[in-house]
C-alpha cells in the first residue's frame, strides 16, 4: 500500500518537473526573444541618433546660409537707398545681383522651409523691415519670399530654400 502511495507520488512529481521544466524552457525562449527585440532597439536608437546629428548640423548649416542671405538682403536694402543717380543705381542692381548669384545656386523646385536664428537686433530689424517694406523688386532677384512673422519670444524666420538662390524669370 506505501509503495503505491509512494509511486503516485513521484508520478506526480515526475509531471510537475516536467511541467515545470516545459515552463523554464519557454521562458528562456521568450527572454532569448525580447534580448534580441532590445538590441534591435538599441540598434535603431543609435542610428536615429546619428540621424539627428545629421539634422542638426544641417540645420546649422541652413541657418548659417539664412543668416548670409539676411545680410546680403539688409546690405541690398541699404546700398539701394543709398543711390542717387541712375549709373550709381545700375551699379548697386548689378553688385546685389552678383550677390545673389554667387550666394547659391540650386533648383528652385525646392520648396522646404529653413530656419534662420537672427542673433544681431539690427540685422533683425533689418531683416523684418526688408520682409514687411519690402523695395521694389531688381532684374533677376528673388521672387518668392515667404515667411511667418517671429513673435517676441522668438526670432526664427520661416523661408522656402529656393528663396536664397537666383532664378530666371522671364529667360
Amino acid at each position: 500500500m506505501k509503495l503505491k502511495v509512494d509511486q503516485k507520488q513521484l508520478s506526480e512529481n515526475t509531471e510537475r518537473t516536467s511541467a515545470d521544466q516545459k515552463l523554464f524552457s519557454d521562458n528562456a525562449s521568450q527572454i532569448e526573444y525580447y534580448e534580441k527585440q532590445l538590441l534591435e532597439s538599441k540598434r535603431q536608437i543609435k542610428n536615429h541618433k546619428n540621424q539627428m546629428t545629421d539634422f542638426k548640423r544641417q540645420l546649422a548649416e541652413s541657418n548659417k546660409q539664412l543668416g548670409e542671405a539676411a545680410e546680403i538682403i539688409c546690405k541690398m536694402k541699404h546700398n539701394t537707398k543709398r543711390a542717387k543717380t541712375t549709373s550709381n543705381h545700375n551699379i548697386n542692381q548689378a553688385t546685389q545681383t552678383e550677390e545673389l548669384e554667387t550666394f547659391g545656386k540650386k533648383s528652385s523646385s525646392d520648396t522646404s522651409l529653413k530656419t534662420v536664428t537672427i542673433n544681431s537686433p539690427e540685422s533683425e530689424n533689418c531683416l523684418l523691415s526688408e520682409l514687411f517694406f519690402p523695395t521694389p523688386p531688381l532684374p533677376n532677384q528673388v521672387q518668392d519670399i515667404f515667411f511667418l512673422a517671429p513673435t517676441r519670444s522668438s526670432r526664427d524666420i520661416f523661408l522656402p530654400e529656393s528663396a536664397f538662390y537666383k532664378q530666371d524669370i522671364g529667360t
